[in-house]
C-alpha cells in the first residue's frame, strides 16, 4: 500500500550497501544483521512542467548507446503517449503505465538497447525498466534504473529476496516507479542497491536474506 512502510532483519549485506537515502534507512543490529526500513511515500503534488533540469547535474538525462533517449522512434513514441500533458509527475505515471500495459512479460527475452525493447515489445524488469528510462529522459523527466531486490511470495508461496530493476524519476522530488508491477509508486517492497545496470550486486543474489520482518 501507499503509503506504505516495511521493517526486514537482513543478514549477507556488506556495509557498501548500507546507505541511507529517502526511502531506505538501515541499522546496524550486530556484526551480522542489519534492520532495513523501506518505506513508500506519494509525491507530494508539485505541478511542475516538463522539460526538468537533472539535479544531479545532467546525469539523468543522457542519452546512450543503451537508453537511447534522443533516437527519433523513442521521441516520437514519448510525444505519442503524452500528447498536451506536461505535468512531470503525471508524464512519468504515464509513461510507466504505457510500458506496463504494451511490453510483454517475457522473462526469457533480452534486450540492450530501448530501441530493441522498442522493436520486440517483450522483457522481464531491465527491459520494462530500459523502455521507461528512455521515454522518459526523452520527455525532459530526469530519471535512472534502479537495481536491488524486493521481497515477495512467488510460486512456491515461500517470502524471498529476488533480483529486480525499476525506475526513479525526478519531478521536482524523486520518486520511484515500477512498469514492470505497474506501480506509480514501487512499494516498500522494494529495497535499492544500485544504479544503472550495476554488476557488483551479482554476487549478493543468494547471500542477502531476510530473518526476520518487524
Amino acid at each position: 500500500e501507499i503509503p506504505g512502510e516495511l521493517k526486514l532483519v537482513m543478514t549477507g549485506l556488506p556495509d557498501r550497501f548500507r546507505k541511507d537515502t529517502y526511502r531506505q534507512k538501515c541499522k546496524p543490529i550486530d556484526k551480522d544483521r542489519v534492520e532495513v526500513t523501506i518505506t513508500a511515500l506519494p509525491v507530494k503534488p508539485k505541478k511542475l512542467q516538463r522539460p526538468l533540469v537533472d539535479p544531479n547535474g545532467g546525469a539523468n538525462m543522457k542519452s546512450s548507446l543503451a537508453v537511447e533517449s534522443d533516437h527519433a522512434d523513442i521521441i516520437a513514441l514519448a510525444k505519442k503517449i503524452l500528447g498536451p500533458e506536461k505535468d512531470a509527475y503525471a508524464s512519468a505515471k504515464k509513461i510507466s503505465t504505457w510500458v506496463n500495459t504494451n511490453i510483454v512479460k517475457d522473462y526469457g527475452s533480452s534486450s540492450d538497447r530501448a530501441t530493441d525493447v522498442l522493436r520486440l515489445m517483450k522483457g522481464d524488469c531491465t527491459e520494462h525498466s530500459l523502455l521507461t528510462v528512455a521515454l522518459l529522459r526523452a520527455a525532459g523527466i530526469p530519471s535512472r534504473r534502479i537495481d536491488g531486490v524486493v521481497y515477495m511470495l512467488n510460486d512456491d508461496q515461500v517470502p524471498a529476496l529476488y533480483w529486480h530493476e525499476w525506475v526513479e524519476a525526478f519531478v521536482g522530488e524523486w520518486t520511484q516507479l515500477d512498469p514492470t508491477f505497474g506501480q506509480d509508486v514501487a512499494d516498500a517492497t522494494h529495497f535499492g542497491l544500485g544504479e544503472e545496470g550495476s554488476a557488483e550486486i551479482t554476487p549478493l543474489i543468494g547471500q542477502l536474506k531476510v530473518t526476520d520482518v518487524l
